[in-house]
């Protein structure tokens, strides 16, 4: 019967030098096996008057084994723990770290697409401006026209006065169209 002790205690040293306890949950499984070989002790018919005697010693023998393995256990066990909530904590900064990157990509696109906003918004204004420019510029010179028209009638015509005022009002008329194009050429500058 000491022999079945001992060959059962030296597959569990073996383990032990395997590193098959040597893992989180170690110790359970060096516990398990030692439950196994004291049941199949226990059902070993024949084992003579000291087996209780002789159980015991070997127990007792695999009491540092186990204390051993049972620290192992526990440190390799925080050690897992500790890996897995650091790996919690990589992936929360992971997914913070993506978040603030989409929203920045967000807040650039918007900003672009303001900026492009603006600039078309800009450039239909000066669009506008350019044409009332030119609708303004037409109708001064289909009024200077007609003054002018009118003038050369009444001279014609023996109004000396009239076309007289008549001149005065193309002399303004021609000034203000002056000053126009000297505004369009410096705004065109700026």
């Amino acid at each position: 019967c000491v022999a079945l002790l001992l060959v059962d205690q030296e597959t569990m040293e073996d383990h032990v030098a395997h590193g098959t306890y040597a893992k989180p949950g170690g110790y359970q499984l060096f516990m398990s096996a030692q439950q196994e070989m004291i049941l199949r002790y226990n059902q070993t018919p024949g084992k003579g008057l000291k087996a209780e005697q002789v159980l015991h010693e070997v127990l007792k023998s695999q009491e540092t084994m186990a204390q051993a393995i049972r620290a192992t256990d526990h440190a390799l066990t925080q050690r897992e723990k500790e890996v897995e909530e650091e790996r919690v904590r990589a992936d929360a900064l992971a997914r913070e770290v993506k978040v603030k990157q989409e929203m920045q990509m967000q807040a650039q696109q918007m900003l672009e697409a303001q900026e492009t906003a603006h600039s078309a918004h800009i450039c239909k204004l000066e669009q506008k401006m350019a044409e009332d420019r030119r609708k303004l510029q037409e109708e001064q010179n289909m009024v200077l026209a007609r003054k002018l028209q009118e003038q050369e009638r009444l001279l014609r015509e023996g109004f000396g006065k009239e076309a007289a005022r008549l001149g005065a009002e193309v002399n303004s008329l021609q000034n203000q169209i002056t000053q126009q194009k000297r505004r369009k050429r410096s705004c065109v500058l700026s």
